[in-house]
């Protein structure tokens, strides 16, 4: 008879468990798309509008603005140079669909060069093309 109960009470304990856990839901998959150079300028106002959510660093005013975009050819990747009037930094971006992006990379000025702070820079020595934001 105790086994039965301590079986029921698993059962119960396991059923509660999936009942009130959060849904699961796959986070959508992420695929690399190379832009042609008529996207770049789609591309960078895309970016400008959701730097602050690419930016691995908060802002110390309200937002970070764009200074300019460079296009990595025939690579999806694009590597952003930003500030707030306070800090500048560049992140290595891999675009993806839809005009979405995910950031790979992070940079800080070093001097004459950027200083890689975190990630990997997937796309370093590579040719790029410079788009310069407004």
């Amino acid at each position: 008879m105790k086994i039965i109960i301590t079986i029921a009470v698993i059962v119960l304990a396991a059923a509660a468990v999936l009942y009130f856990s959060p849904a699961f839901t796959p986070s959508p998959t992420f695929e690399s798309v190379i832009f042609e150079s008529g996207d770049y300028a789609k591309a960078v106002e895309s970016i400008a509008a959701s730097i602050n959510d690419l930016s691995p660093t908060p802002p110390t005013e309200q937002t970070w603005t764009v200074r300019d975009v460079e296009f990595v050819k025939n690579e999806p990747y694009a590597y952003v140079v930003y500030h707030d009037t306070h800090n500048i930094f560049r992140i290595l971006l891999e675009t993806g669909n839809n005009q979405t992006f995910r950031t790979v990379a992070a940079f800080e000025a070093g001097g004459a060069a950027w200083r890689l702070t975190g990630g990997e820079d997937l796309a370093a020595g590579r040719e790029t093309v410079k788009i310069s934001s407004n």
